[in-house]
């Protein structure tokens, strides 16, 4: 009597149900990278803000000198510089120190008070002591459409916070 060896693998109707199996976990993964993806891209333009006016207050206690942070042709989105403003002008002269800057965001985000802010300083003035020069802190807010946005503050005392865009109701809200 002859005898059939069955050899070891996978039949075409395994491999198809496994391809399709695959094909459902993909498609449900992908929305929900996307969206990752996005909210990654945001917290990087809030972090690279967070860090120049981190930076501005650090060389301001380093230096025990005012330092300027001050944004682009008065939009933070155009990007920012900061500086030692020796004639406290809020703009950078060829005789003053530029110690870092950085570019415009990325294309789609913008940077500017929320509605709820009526004005907020185009420039930031830190004392030798790390706290604001400025009257008023600054609240702006980092945003793309469609995406809840990110609202960084800084009090008078220096302090960089930063926090999701909210209602009156302390929902949050998305970008218009």
């Amino acid at each position: 009597m002859i005898t059939r060896r069955r050899l070891g693998g996978f039949t075409i109707v395994e491999l198809m149900i496994t391809i399709l199996v695959l094909a459902v976990l993909i498609s449900l993964g992908a929305p929900n990278l996307q969206q990752m993806i996005i909210n990654n891209r945001l917290t990087t333009e809030v972090n690279s803000l967070v860090a120049g006016l981190q930076y501005a207050r650090s060389e301001a206690l380093r230096r025990n000198e005012v330092v300027t942070i001050g944004a682009a042709s008065t939009d933070w989105s155009n990007g920012w510089s900061v500086w030692l403003d020796t004639d406290a002008d809020n703009t950078v002269d060829g005789s003053e120190t530029l110690l870092r800057s950085q570019s415009a965001q990325a294309s789609g985000y913008t940077i500017k008070p929320p509605s709820s802010v009526t004005t907020s300083p185009v420039a930031l003035r830190f004392n030798p002591n790390g706290s604001l020069m400025n009257a008023s802190p600054l609240v702006t807010e980092v945003c793309k459409p469609g995406v809840v946005g990110r609202v960084v503050t800084v009090s008078l005392v220096g302090q960089v916070q930063t926090s999701n865009t909210k209602d009156s109701s302390n929902n949050d809200v998305k970008c218009p």
